[in-house]
C-alpha cells in the first residue's frame, strides 16, 4: 500500500525498487509488483530452513515459500540468489539446485512450485544484473559486457537435477 501512495506522487517504475525474500508472495502482491515496476530479489530460505517453515507455517504455506513458478509466470523482474550466509544458501549450485528440485540441504520436499534449470540460471545471472543496475555491463555473455567464465565438471544443462548441488569448477 505504502509504495502505490508513493507512486502516486512520484512513479517508482523509474527507481527500480526491489522487495526482498517474498516467501509468502501470492499473485495478487505479484500483479500490484508488475503495475508499479517493483522487482523481486528471491532468496532460497527454506534451503537450509524448509523443516522450520513446515513448522512454523504449516504444509500447506511453507511447501509455497517462495512460489517460483508463480513469480515465474507473472512478467515481474526478478533474481534468485542469496543474501547472507547466516540464515541462507551462499553457493549457486545449492540454490539453483533447490530452485530446480525444490529439495532442502537434508534432501526432503519443501518447495512446490519448482521452476526449470534455465529459468533459475536466468534468474541467478542475467535478472540479478538488471536488479543490480547492471544488466548493460554482466549478466551474459555478450560483446561488450564483462564477463566471468567457469568450467565446470559437469553440464548444468543435461545432468539429473539431484546432481546440480555437487556441481564444481
Amino acid at each position: 500500500d505504502q509504495i502505490e501512495a508513493i507512486d502516486r506522487e512520484q512513479r517508482v517504475a523509474p527507481l527500480r525498487w526491489t522487495l526482498a525474500h517474498l516467501n509468502q508472495v501470492d499473485a495478487s502482491h505479484l500483479a500490484r509488483m508488475k503495475k508499479l515496476g517493483v522487482g523481486a530479489a528471491v532468496h532460497p530460505w527454506a534451503v537450509n530452513n524448509g523443516g522450520n517453515n513446515r513448522r512454523v507455517f504449516g504444509d500447506a504455506v511453507a511447501t509455497n515459500m517462495p512460489p517460483l513458478r508463480t513469480i515465474q509466470a507473472s512478467g515481474v523482474v526478478w533474481g534468485l540468489g542469496s543474501d547472507g550466509s547466516r540464515a541462507n544458501q551462499i553457493l549457486p549450485f545449492t540454490t539453483l539446485w533447490w530452485a530446480v528440485t525444490g529439495k532442502m540441504v537434508g534432501g526432503a520436499a519443501v518447495l512446490r512450485e519448482t521452476i526449470d534449470r534455465k529459468d533459475a540460471l536466468i534468474a541467478h545471472t542475467r535478472q540479478n544484473a538488471r536488479l543490480v543496475f547492471r544488466e548493460k555491463q554482466i549478466g551474459s555473455l555478450e560483446a561488450g559486457k564483462l564477463a566471468d567464465l567457469v568450467v565446470l565438471d559437469r553440464d548444468y544443462l543435461t545432468v539429473p537435477a539431484d546432481d546440480i548441488r555437487n556441481i564444481t569448477a
